[in-house]
């Protein structure tokens, strides 16, 4: 969906000091974003100062590509750069921060609504000093069809005040002045086509003071990527995070949870209602495997037999592993069932007969000692066994 960029308000304060207040009046941004352009003239280091603390009408505000800062012949600087943060219902709205270093002359700032504007896509600054004609600062920038750009300029220590813009819209010029010459500028547009880059010029006076300076930046726009605020079908939204902390470059927070909003939407609000097979019941589909094609979220889909062949055979089954450890050992089996009986021997005594159990090899014939006996008899042993 096509960005949108339109400029509210321009304000100033002035004096000396490490903190900074400014009011502006403007329109409703309920839904959307305001963009803030800040611009201060530093005293001290005017190389390293940074705004910190900003916030835009009590919302967090994150910085937004990168600073441009000038130093004059005397040692001081104009300083510029953007902040954005979530809209308001307010008309009335403050934008405060702090100065890092030192202290500044006087602080300036200009305030764009914007609506549906995604990541950054380019941040461009310049500076420029000295006396006389002290040239233009070339901002140019790439710009994407249906995104935004915006630039913003402080100058100082001129009596003309003006800027010639190309590229852009002048919102903005000659507003305001403080010390017989500090003033700033500003432009913007809603991209109808891709540049790469938009040449965009802010064209300086010619006549300017001693010890004068000026710097600007420019910044583009992405549209918000079709599909966010859970609507359209564009699959999976990324968050760009940047390409480092707070680095200004990734998504703002209301395009990042635009993307959650739709990528869970497109989850919750998918619907896969049947798949049918493309062919009959008696077509043979042997040698074929199913595959999907087509369809999309609560579409059809539709299977159809592709051959084995185009995706490859199967190849060869791997080599057998190495064998497993050896199991614990069984328990044991049932007890086995009794041998049969051995022969018995009878072994008559001096008129008795004792009957033995033998259960060792085969006894010899029974032998009987008494006279009368009629039993075969041995040989008798030479002495009686010990029992005897």
């Amino acid at each position: 969906m096509p960005a949108a960029i339109a400029f509210q308000a321009a304000a100033i304060t002035s004096g000396s000091s490490t903190s900074r207040t400014l009011s502006f009046t403007v329109a409703s941004a309920a839904g959307q974003e305001r963009l803030v352009a800040l611009s201060a003239i530093a005293n001290a280091t005017p190389a390293t100062v940074t705004f910190t603390s900003v916030a835009i009408d009590g919302q967090s505000a994150t910085l937004v590509g990168s600073y441009a800062r000038g130093v004059d012949a005397g040692g001081n600087g104009p300083v510029v750069a953007f902040f954005r943060a979530a809209g308001t219902a307010n008309t009335s709205i403050n934008v405060t921060c702090t100065i890092s270093t030192g202290a500044v002359f006087d602080c300036r700032g200009a305030v764009w609504t914007l609506n549906d504007a995604g990541s950054l896509l380019a941040s461009t600054g310049d500076t420029a000093a000295g006396a006389g004609n002290i040239g233009s600062l070339d901002l140019n920038a790439n710009t994407i069809a249906d995104g935004a750009a915006a630039a913003y300029v402080l100058a100082y220590s001129n009596a003309t005040r003006n800027i010639t813009w190309s590229g852009l819209t002048e919102r903005l010029d000659g507003s305001t002045p403080l010390y017989s010459g500090d003033w700033h500028s500003a432009a913007d547009l809603n991209v109808g086509s891709s540049s790469t880059p938009l040449t965009i010029v802010a064209t300086l006076p010619t006549s300017f003071d001693t010890q004068s300076a000026a710097a600007g930046v420019a910044l583009s726009f992405n549209p918000v990527e079709a599909g966010t605020d859970g609507g359209g079908d564009v699959g999976q939204q990324i968050i760009d995070i940047g390409d480092a902390i707070n680095d200004g470059t990734g998504d703002p927070v209301r395009v990042a949870f635009d993307k959650c909003n739709h990528n869970f939407t497109e989850l919750y609000e998918a619907q896969y209602e049947y798949v049918s097979y493309s062919g009959t019941e008696e077509e043979p589909i042997e040698g074929k495997i199913a595959q999907f094609v087509a369809g999309g979220v609560g579409e059809e889909y539709v299977i159809q037999g592709v051959d084995a062949a185009t995706l490859g055979i199967e190849g060869p089954a791997g080599p057998q592993g190495d064998p497993g450890p050896t199991g614990a050992t069984g328990p044991s089996g049932p007890a086995g069932a009794a041998g049969a009986a051995g022969p018995q021997v009878l072994l008559v005594h001096r008129g008795r007969a004792v009957l033995l159990d033998h259960r060792g090899p085969p006894a010899p014939a029974v032998a009987c000692w008494r006279s009368g006996c009629s039993r075969p008899r041995a040989a008798r042993p030479t002495r009686p066994p010990a029992a005897w």
